[in-house]
């Protein structure tokens, strides 16, 4: 979407002459080019509905990247098919990478792949379902704008496949592009090659930095595992205020890691005062969240400190 709204700003569109209603769709796109998606994605969707091939493209990689509504990818599949239909190549080469990406379509596996030959057939595109994705494929719908390619094409550059060497370089560039556009699955895979030195120089400077982007979305196994390199200063300097603020956040969704973390930090007094009964509170709720060593943790703390035992039952009986 983003290449195919700039080309459309300037009046180009891989050799398919703008329309009369250019000025409305050039309000979308300016729209679009200053971060006002919400109203780029009203004015194209209108342009769309009276048949514009070029607009109905747009507002199905609104739909599929999620800018300005939100995101759906069976919208985005209506709109690409109706632009598709009409004889737009891209349009139907993102279908086909839909269909063989699996992002939502609720084909079975029969249906996905003739859905999928069916759709990179009229792209221009040979398709052998048998073997390995083809680069060029996923680059076309990538440069097409769809964020979900940029990612694919990044994973199958650092991956490689028979016919494809890794090719790190240009692993990292589509990676960090789908980063930068939202896509948590980059993020996920750029925080791994940085902290395990898969094709990059190993830096936990960098892997923490694409970390706190996917911790901040709220996802609590990210927080705990953040948590706990600030804890133990895992590559970086050791941060006690910034694992307890990650170990509550991921506990506020009750997460029983953080939840027993939590508890050995009020036993150590890390970050906060020592208190055992704070520790023993916390044991006991990750405990009950089935977590096996806050189990052991609130045993072995019990039998070290058979007061805060007695004071935790009084305090469950009171409640």
């Amino acid at each position: 979407m983003r290449v195919f709204l700039g080309v459309l700003l300037v009046g180009i569109t891989f050799g398919i002459a703008q329309p009369a209603n250019a000025g409305s769709r050039e309000d979308g796109l300016a729209a679009y080019n200053r971060g006002d998606y919400s109203s780029a994605f009203g004015l194209l969707l209108q342009i769309a509905a009276g048949g514009d091939v070029t607009a109905q493209r747009d507002v199905g990689l609104m739909y599929a990247n999620g800018e300005g509504t939100e995101r759906d990818i069976g919208q985005a599949a209506r709109w690409l098919r109706e632009a598709a239909s009409q004889g737009d190549g891209d349009s139907a080469n993102l279908l086909g990478f839909l269909y063989e990406y699996d992002l939502g379509t609720g084909l079975d596996t029969v249906e996905q792949v003739e859905a999928e030959g069916k759709w990179y057939g009229m792209a221009g595109e040979s398709v052998d379902p048998s073997g390995p994705p083809t680069l060029k494929r996923y680059i076309r719908a990538a440069n097409s704008g769809l964020v979900s390619a940029e990612e694919a094409t990044g994973f199958l550059y650092l991956t490689g496949d028979p016919s494809i060497p890794p090719n790190y370089v240009e692993a990292q560039k589509w990676l960090r592009l789908a980063a930068d556009h939202g896509n948590t699955r980059a993020e996920q895979i750029l925080a791994d090659m940085y902290e395990h030195g898969k094709g990059v120089a190993p830096s936990m400077t960098e892997a923490v930095k694409w970390l706190e982007k996917l911790a901040a979305q709220g996802d609590p196994v990210i927080q705990v595992k953040l948590g706990f390199i600030y804890l133990l200063g895992k590559g970086i300097p050791k941060n006690s205020d910034e694992a307890l603020r990650w170990f509550r956040l991921a506990a506020a969704q009750d997460d029983p890691d953080a939840e027993d973390l939590l508890g050995v930090m009020y036993e150590k007094g890390l970050a906060v005062k020592q208190d055992n009964f704070q520790a023993a509170q916390w044991y006991k709720k990750a405990a009950e969240h089935g977590d096996q060593d806050a189990k052991s943790d609130l045993a072995k703390l019990y039998a070290s400190d058979p007061k805060v035992k007695s004071e935790v039952e009084d305090n469950s009986a009171v409640r």
